[in-house]
């Protein structure tokens, strides 16, 4: 249970606050308009972020906001509201995505959205209707882009239902919600093992999303290739690559340049067409977890090193497909 306690005095000493970090709680006062179930001033300052911010300061700073010692209250606290919600429970299982135009999230841009579902939707929409849980968030170990398809075992993932009335779920009814999920989802995803496990495996999520090895087919074309060094350039795997955040997640990434393992790769299904010199090619491999597989493709204008275009002689291939196969991670836990 939640008790909101509120006083008159509150707002004097919210001034206070304000008047000290005001470009802080200008940014909090933006992220807590999501927060519609609250109102009030007190939502700026979580607990967590006063007291992170005051530990900063030295006695000198804070007495020329805040009296030293501080004023008596002239008004009592007052209970105006006690929110009771269910713990959160979480359902764990593995999905797959068939079709390339389905991002994992809901995706929205300017609060204009681009597609009309989403992985997180087509599975979360199910699983709230039999658990009667007010809302849930999708957990999940990486995340592929919208056009590329999650083949092979699945992508681990967990489902947090938040304030569910429906907390046991049975072996049978994870199985008919597997159904359900499936039958609804029209061929574009599809869920497997779904169970529910404790909040403490999530951290194997992480884990997996940062540590794992994952294996792909990426569907390549390329002009002027030597077909000899295209042959050979499975055997120049494990190599190292370092890779500058893409151009294409720049402006929700951090700039950085990252070393990523190439473990194993193999090139296959050549094909080749005389009248424009141009190769069609499928290029297989396992990679650490986190490894940009297009930019390792195309090079990304340079910034990744080596890119594949390097390792057959200075050409300039392009990715047209991207499948995920594989991701060796053991989840959901037994």
């Amino acid at each position: 249970s939640t008790w909101i306690l509120r006083s008159e005095d509150d707002h004097a000493e919210i001034k206070c606050l304000l008047d000290m970090y005001p470009n802080k709680f200008n940014e909090q006062k933006i992220k807590v308009r999501k927060l519609r179930h609250l109102k009030g001033p007190t939502l700026l300052f979580s607990r967590k972020t006063v007291e992170s911010l005051l530990a900063l300061e030295d006695r000198d700073q804070f007495s020329r906001y805040y009296p030293v010692p501080p004023t008596v209250p002239t008004h009592a606290a007052i209970c105006n509201n006690v929110l009771f919600e269910q713990s959160c429970i979480y359902v764990a299982g593995r999905y797959n995505k068939f079709v390339r135009e389905l991002p994992q999230t809901a995706w929205i841009i300017q609060e204009q959205r681009k597609l009309e579902t989403s992985v997180h939707e087509l599975i979360g929409d199910s699983v709230q209707a039999v658990t009667k849980a007010q809302g849930s968030k999708l957990l999940a170990s990486g995340r592929e882009d919208v056009d590329v398809r999650m083949l092979g075992s699945g992508r681990p993932f967990a489902l947090e239902l938040l304030s569910p009335r429906h907390v046991v779920l049975t072996d049978q009814e994870m199985r008919d919600l597997e159904r359900r999920i499936n039958t609804q989802a029209a061929g574009r995803i599809a869920v497997n093992q779904l169970k529910v496990v404790p909040k403490s495996s999530l951290e194997m999520l992480k884990k997996g999303e940062e540590m794992k090895r994952k294996t792909y087919t990426a569907y390549c074309v390329v002009r002027a290739v030597d077909s000899k060094r295209l042959a050979e350039v499975g055997g120049q795997a494990p190599l190292t690559v370092q890779q500058k955040t893409p151009v294409r997640v720049l402006h929700r990434r951090t700039v950085a340049i990252r070393s990523k393992v190439i473990h194993w790769m193999q090139v296959s299904d050549v094909r080749h067409c005389p009248d424009n010199d141009t190769t069609y090619f499928k290029l297989e491999l396992t990679t650490q977890a986190g490894t940009y597989i297009k930019e390792f493709v195309h090079g990304d204008f340079g910034r990744t090193k080596p890119s594949l275009g390097d390792l057959l002689g200075g050409v300039s291939p392009d990715c047209l497909a991207l499948d995920v196969q594989n991701i060796d991670l053991e989840w959901p836990p037994v």
